[in-house]
């Protein structure tokens, strides 16, 4: 709702008359997300987390565990951030993903829920195996893990909103909402 309500009174980009049914499309493809696939993506990502746990417990190297919490976090979103630009590059690169991803770039007018307008197999690629095994190799705690996906949430809504920000240096390293308009 915050940065919904940014978006119009500092928007980075001037919003067209079809903006109110695109973010209902957004909204729509939330919901599903939420109530039909987030169920099966942590039943699925569950079982991978399980299968690496029982056969492969040595992928987890365990790299970042005894480090503080607040710096594991810091780590965690830095290597995330790097990994998400990989994914990106990827899923323009190769055509096979580029007709998956394309349906996130169907959206006309950038907003905090243009986030949720994926296809599951996007979703599949993008997370488990570019995001997320890089991140279950270096190993981290379950705090890590939940405030990571807190703030990695907040951190999507955030990127894919149509608001004017700088974030000085760290624009360079970090993705922002002008990535978006590139």
């Amino acid at each position: 709702v915050v940065l919904l309500s940014l978006s119009l009174l500092i928007p980075a980009v001037r919003p067209n008359k079809n903006q109110a049914s695109s973010v209902a499309t957004d909204y729509l493809y939330g919901v599903i997300y939420s109530l039909l696939l987030f169920p099966f993506f942590v039943i699925f990502f569950g079982l991978v987390e399980g299968a690496l746990d029982q056969w492969l417990p040595w992928v987890n190297l365990g790299l970042a565990q005894y480090l503080p919490v607040w710096l594991q976090i810091v780590i965690v979103i830095f290597l995330d951030d790097f990994l998400a630009y990989v994914s990106h590059v990827c899923r323009h690169k190769f055509r096979f993903l580029w007709h998956f991803h394309s349906l996130h770039h169907s959206q006309e007018n950038l907003n905090p829920l243009t986030t949720k307008r994926t296809h599951p197999v996007e979703r599949i690629f993008s997370r488990l195996f570019i995001r997320w095994l890089p991140l279950a190799i270096i190993g981290s705690s379950v705090e890590v893990w939940a405030l990571f996906y807190l703030v990695d949430a907040c951190w999507d809504y955030f990127i894919h909103s149509n608001i004017r920000v700088s974030l000085g240096p760290l624009g360079r390293v970090l993705v922002s909402p002008q990535y978006h308009r590139i």
